[in-house]
């Protein structure tokens, strides 16, 4: 490209980006002192356009010659030596799918003598593929002048992988937020009808064992029928046990307070754990995907404080402050390497850890663990919330 050349691409970029001509070096001004800011000025340009990956471009309309920057060449992967731009070769390195398009765009600019803007993907050489997006304009010419066209191209292809990797992650998300929800409308389907159905038979059950109790004299049938009676019993207790698992009716009749309140009771009670649960001023109501994924990460982190921690002691608090709903836990137990456990969690080793952090991102909220080996471990969950609050606050 010749000196000439060169300064008319400065000209064109500066026009395209709106840069005063007072900053641009004037020819035939200053001799050597002008061609050095000129050189300096390209340089410049050169060093952006690579930083933003971003060219330029001038277009002579009627002889169909083409002026590309060097960022031009490298987006399109070539060299000046080995290709010279127009607009028909220029078709040669378009994606086949994306050809129809840009003619059009094309044509429809030189008919209205408008700005256009166009995306397309172009194929490199090495076979590789980028995603650019070119946007044209008509400079100022006087009468009788060449028709010709400026703009710029910019490769935009790490722009759409990120796109696509967040248009995965919302899919993902609401296909994962389905699946909680689908969850947990089973959990209480199915703890109803273990209370309903299966609860209510082995009552009846006993019922009738004891009947028969009244009614025979033989001392082995008097065993047997305590020993069905025991068994019923036990199985009473556990078809209940697992019933409130599921889901405690506490969680809807009574709020997420008591809900909590009663998973503290039966875990620490179970494990021999001392226990301290605090709550702060709580709004008026609560949604109930909130309360819901507010104590199934309750329920997990006693569930861990119970089989790993080695604690004696459990500190709880549910509080409302600064528009969000934060639940947290800490024990007095062992701890655990946080990085390892997150590791782990990301590989599908450790599935409590991940629906915890699944459970208040999809919520907006986010997930604190702070543990140290020997010290003890707390968890915080947040999540976004707007609500009137209460004038209450309560320890147990």
């Amino acid at each position: 490209m010749t000196l000439r050349e060169r300064y008319r691409s400065v000209q064109t970029w500066a026009t395209s980006h709106q840069v005063r001509r007072s900053n641009l070096p004037r020819r035939g001004t200053g001799g050597s002192q002008d061609a050095g800011s000129f050189v300096h000025a390209e340089m410049h340009l050169q060093q952006t356009q690579e930083l933003t990956h971003v060219g330029s471009w001038e277009w002579l309309i009627d002889s169909d010659e083409i002026t590309w920057s060097q960022e031009h060449y490298n987006i399109f992967g070539i060299t000046p030596e080995q290709y010279r731009p127009s607009v028909k070769t220029v078709l040669n390195y378009v994606h086949p799918g994306d050809v129809r398009n840009l003619e059009q765009t094309l044509a429809k600019a030189l008919e209205e003598r408008r700005p256009f803007r166009c995306e397309f993907r172009v194929i490199r050489p090495d076979g590789s593929q980028r995603t650019v997006i070119s946007r044209g304009d008509w400079p100022n010419t006087q009468p009788g002048q060449p028709r010709r066209m400026f703009g710029t191209i910019q490769d935009v292809t790490l722009l759409k992988q990120a796109e696509a990797q967040l248009l995965a992650a919302h899919r993902r998300t609401r296909a994962l937020a389905g699946t909680i929800e689908a969850q947990e409308a089973e959990r209480r389907h199915l703890a109803r009808e273990l209370h309903d159905e299966i609860g209510q038979a082995l009552t009846a059950m006993t019922i009738r064992l004891h009947r028969l109790i009244r009614r025979t004299q033989s001392v082995p049938c008097l065993v047997d029928l305590n020993k069905c009676i025991d068994i019923a019993a036990r199985s009473l207790d556990q078809v209940r046990s697992l019933s409130l698992e599921l889901r405690p009716p506490h969680l809807d009749d009574l709020g997420l307070e008591a809900a909590i309140t009663w998973l503290l009771d039966q875990q620490c009670e179970g494990a021999e754990l001392t226990h301290s649960f605090v709550v702060q001023r709580l709004p008026a109501e609560i949604p109930d995907e909130v309360r819901v994924a507010c104590f199934r990460v309750a329920q997990e982190a006693m569930t861990n404080i119970v089989r790993h921690a080695a604690a004696t002691h459990v500190n709880a608090e549910l509080a409302y402050a600064g528009k969000k709903l934060c639940f947290s836990i800490a024990d007095n137990g062992h701890g655990f390497d946080y990085a390892l456990a997150q590791t782990a969690s990301d590989r599908g080793g450790s599935m409590g850890l991940l629906g915890m952090q699944e459970r208040a991102a999809l919520l907006g909220g986010r997930l604190e663990v702070l543990s140290t080996p020997r010290k003890g471990t707390r968890v915080a969950a947040y999540f976004p919330l707007r609500g009137k609050p209460l004038k209450k606050s309560t320890g147990l």
